[in-house]
């Protein structure tokens, strides 16, 4: 990523890659590291992954 790492654009790149994968329902955990940007990043996911009806 050569953009800012907040939590949005984390999530917004992480679903890019899983859509064209074309694995994104099929995605059972996420591990991560303890950086700040991680919770964020998890609850802009799950919001996005709910809306999208995954």
């Amino acid at each position: 990523m050569n953009r800012s790492h907040t939590g949005a654009m984390i999530s917004d790149a992480m679903k890019v890659c899983l859509q064209e994968m074309g694995i994104i329902s099929k995605l059972v955990a996420i591990t991560h590291d303890n950086a700040s940007s991680n919770n964020k990043f998890l609850q802009e996911f799950a919001c996005s992954l709910l809306q999208t009806g995954i």
